[in-house]
């Protein structure tokens, strides 16, 4: 029946074309050949194919440590050498990845995997936490997106000025989006066991729209009280918290009970409108708490229980925004956000300033900023943590793809810590340029920056963290003999050249030297800028920081492209470390990290 309804369509599909297309007459000599086509077409339509990809990348490291001492004065006894470095002694490091991937060629779903390395046990079977995965499924009515993975970044749902803000990588995440009517755009963000985030954005007679909500599991924000422990009832949607707060007057020990109900923890609404001349983006939230019961409330720990619930309190933040393109080749822009202490949206305790300008014409582009940011209070008697960075910055392309850009950066950093009284004040001056030598064969691209301060407090990188413990091997030793650079001054360059002799050969030889001085030795600000430089680590490194020094690498890449998507990369290289000062006491301590590696990647 199918067959016979298309050929008469066919048929009179062909005499139509004869009447009104006389002079082009078509004669078909098989008109049952054409039927069959158009029967496939109507009948049978073509599914879309699977697509495969993929790549695994294999690599072996080496990486050796020798050094020498000669009387550094408070270093803990390192007279032994780990031994020569050779590419076939010494221990050598196994490293490899395996990313799949799958989809219609419609791209109506993909799927994205990275297996884990077998460093667990776990063969090719386990998800690599760093990678991940995400799965995308496209509709015309919908898209919808979930991922896991530390390092799989799939961009934020948030408002202008982030008041709201969903996590955009780390554990499992399901995010669905959805236009309506064309008229706004609906996202939703599941977070399993953390919150849920609704956005609606939408154009209203020219003006951007957007309204963001975000609704907590476990409310585990409510500050601790001598021991306090949390519960969530399910049923009754309330966070419950149980205190046991010790009487002042020496009675046993009490209980507290304090339940808070939350609809919605966190609202923000924004508003954006063009004036042509000037475009105006306001916002403001509020986080809610909407009812406090307090139970049984003893009167000698009645101080104690209010600062519990302190923060129970409703919270508000505000922003505002103005962008202004002054000509086609100026613009300039400002905002403000204040974000309070007890806010539980996206950060809290914050106020942050910006100003913005740029110019861009032709080759040349200038761009210069004013940043604050810090507590929302500007009280002398008060830590107020703020720090203000002044950034101009510029670049200019040259003819024959010569690019060169200058950048100079001051940073005042304020009441950063109790132990160091006064503000540490930071320049940083940069230059780098690129440029090809011969055209199509070697090209250089090479940097310059001086920084240097008031206090001693630059961070010169972590030049010997736990360099495989410096042949220790117990965790104590290892971290008693991880090291901590700081500095008042410090000069860098380094310069990196692509050489490509043929097609399928790239050359990188590559140097960079770093040279500072002046470092702080006093022990109790150093303590400091340990902690404020490195929070998560600075109670590894030992009291005795390297104040003086250098370091030179030298590094050699080189990749072949074998061909069908599978390249060979050899390394080799080695770091010179010469410390001239520990504490600021003279010394001399070298260390060498010769290193090598071998790589095969295939992409498929």
């Amino acid at each position: 029946m199918k067959k016979f309804l298309v050929l008469s369509l066919v048929l009179v599909m062909a005499l139509a074309g004869s009447v009104f297309a006389a002079d082009e007459v078509v004669i078909v000599e098989d008109v049952e050949e054409v039927v069959e086509e158009v029967v496939e077409e109507v009948v049978e339509p073509k599914v879309p194919e699977l697509v495969f990809s993929g790549e695994f990348g294999a690599e072996v490291k080496q990486s050796v440590w020798t050094w020498t001492e000669e009387g550094a004065p408070g270093w803990k006894g390192l007279k032994t050498t780990t031994g020569a470095f050779s590419f076939l002694n010494g221990d050598s490091k196994f490293d490899h990845h395996i990313k799949l991937g799958m989809g219609s060629s419609s791209d109506t779903w993909s799927l994205a995997v990275k297996l884990a390395k077998d460093t667990a046990g776990e063969g090719l079977v386990g998800l690599d936490d760093d990678g991940g995965y995400t799965l995308k499924v496209n509709d015309d009515l919908f898209n919808l997106t979930v991922w896991q993975g530390d390092a799989n970044s799939q961009g934020f749902v948030r408002d202008t000025f982030a008041l709201v803000q969903g996590r955009d990588k780390g554990a499992a995440t399901v995010r669905a989006s959805a236009s309506i009517m064309d008229l706004a755009k609906l996202t939703l963000q599941l977070e399993p066991g953390n919150s849920m985030i609704a956005q609606v954005t939408a154009d209203v007679a020219g003006a951007e729209l957007g309204l963001i909500a975000q609704r907590k599991f476990h409310d585990t924000d409510l500050p601790a009280l001598k021991g306090a422990t949390y519960e969530y009832d399910e049923d009754k949607n309330v966070v419950i918290e149980k205190v046991k707060a010790e009487s002042r007057t020496g009675d046993d020990a009490v209980k507290v009970e304090a339940t808070v109900e939350n609809a919605l923890d966190t609202v923000a609404l924004t508003a954006a409108y063009d004036f042509e001349i000037v475009k105006v983006t306001v916002g403001g939230g509020l986080s809610m708490n909407n009812t406090k019961e307090l139970e049984d409330v003893p009167a000698a720990v009645k101080d104690d229980v209010e600062k519990l619930t302190k923060d129970l309190e409703n919270a508000f933040a505000y922003a505002v925004k103005v962008e202004a393109p002054i000509t086609d080749e100026i613009k300039a822009e400002a905002s403000y956000v204040v974000k309070p202490a007890d806010w539980k949206g996206n950060g809290s305790n914050s106020a942050v300033a910006n100003v913005k300008g740029s110019y861009e014409a032709d080759a040349l582009a200038v761009n210069a900023s004013f940043t604050t940011t810090g507590k929302p209070v500007n009280n002398p008697e008060t830590d107020d943590n703020r720090t203000t960075t002044i950034a101009l910055d510029g670049s200019y392309d040259f003819a024959n793809d010569i690019t060169a850009k200058l950048a100079v950066e001051h940073k005042i950093e304020k009441d950063k810590h109790a132990a160091i009284e006064e503000n540490i004040n930071t320049t940083k001056i940069t230059a780098d340029v690129s440029a090809p030598i011969v055209e199509g064969l070697v090209s250089v691209a090479a940097n310059v920056g001086y920084t240097f301060d008031n206090l001693g407090a630059i961070q010169v990188g972590t030049y010997v963290a736990n360099p495989a413990g410096f042949a220790q091997t117990t965790a104590l030793a290892k971290r008693n003999h991880s090291a901590f650079a700081l500095a008042k001054s410090v000069f860098d360059a380094g310069a990196t050249f692509t050489v490509t002799p043929m097609d399928k050969l790239t050359l990188k030889p590559a140097v960079s030297f770093k040279s500072f001085k002046d470092g702080n030795k006093d022990d109790d600000e150093s303590a400091a800028i340990r902690a404020i430089r490195n929070a998560t680590q600075h109670t590894h490194f030992i009291p005795n920081d390297f104040t003086a020094g250098s370091i030179i690498t030298l590094k050699a890449d080189a990749t072949y492209a074998v061909g069908g998507g599978a390249t060979i990369t050899l390394s080799a290289g080695n770091d010179s470390y010469n410390f001239t000062a520990i504490n600021g006491a003279d010394a001399t301590l070298k260390y060498n990290n010769p290193f090598a590696s071998a790589a095969v990647k295939v992409v498929f």
